[in-house]
């Protein structure tokens, strides 16, 4: 009984831990829906205050569309832009028996989201960041539903572009940057700073060509190949969503095709855990 004791008190210490972080996990994720469902909620209902709450202030939100001449240009839309067309009541047109939304966490971290959101003609990726202890919404590429039934995405190849950013990343080599990177990227990721604050960091496409000219940034000083695990989370027909972990981070990349092409267009990262 002495002995007994102890390893009883043992197991329900492990269990109320257990408990408490399946609890912790499911209230980030019902915080994480919440925010995805206050950028779908307020759209349709016309509710600029609702969207802008989930909105980082420096959102990017991009889509990939045909100029007049039938090119690809790159829609973009601020976070003030995207809260005035809300507002404005542009999303209000839909009928409320055809606002569907349907919310899906690819997957999360403890400072990052990685959520797919279906509405009714379009489809979101989101990329979600914890900024000053609240889920905000800093990266969406997203893509209107084709008519007919989308057309299947040849994986191998989203990873290939994947593969290229990683290596001219963190091996120096340009040539598969440049194969990789949509001229308009933008790379991100958010630090806290000692007062608690939240800080965002970000780099354009030709930072990113700099630095691996320059000989690349991390693993690239260890005379090695980088370390490369490549898993798609999601695509539809002309976009997707990927994430690559290398020995030093975790890179989550928006992808989307560009004039017959998978360009990396957006990513947020972070330090991978020890």
């Amino acid at each position: 009984m002495r002995r007994a004791l102890p390893i009883g008190f043992a197991l329900v210490c492990l269990a109320s831990v257990a408990h408490a972080q399946q609890l912790s996990e499911a209230a980030e994720s019902e915080a994480i829906t919440r925010t995805a469902l206050n950028y779908a909620e307020g759209w349709y209902e016309g509710d600029g205050a609702k969207m802008a709450s989930s909105l980082h202030p420096e959102l990017a939100k991009r889509i990939v569309q045909k100029d007049a001449e039938g090119r690809a240009e790159l829609g973009q839309m601020s976070a003030l832009a995207l809260r005035d067309a809300t507002a404005a009541g542009s999303g209000t047109g839909t009928p409320p028996e055809r606002r569907f939304k349907d919310v899906r966490i690819l997957e999360a971290s403890a400072n990052t989201a990685h959520v797919r959101v279906e509405m009714s003609d379009w489809i979101d990726y989101m990329q979600m960041a914890r900024w000053n202890g609240q889920w905000k919404i800093l990266n969406v590429l997203w893509e209107l539903k084709p008519k007919q039934a989308p057309a299947v995405v040849d994986e191998a190849a989203l990873k290939r572009t994947v593969l290229d950013y990683v290596d001219g990343l963190f091996s120096g080599d340009t040539w598969h940057m440049e194969r990789a990177l949509h001229p308009d990227l933008v790379r991100r990721t958010v630090t806290v700073l000692a007062s608690g604050r939240s800080k965002l960091r970000s780099q354009s496409a030709m930072t990113l060509w700099l630095l691996s000219r320059e000989g690349g940034c991390g693993e690239a000083g260890h005379g090695r190949r980088p370390r490369r695990e490549v898993v798609l989370l999601d695509a539809f027909e002309n976009i997707a969503f990927l994430k690559v972990q290398t020995a030093d981070t975790v890179e989550y990349l928006h992808v989307a095709r560009w004039s017959g092409q998978w360009k990396v267009v957006s990513v947020l990262w972070e330090p991978r855990a020890e």
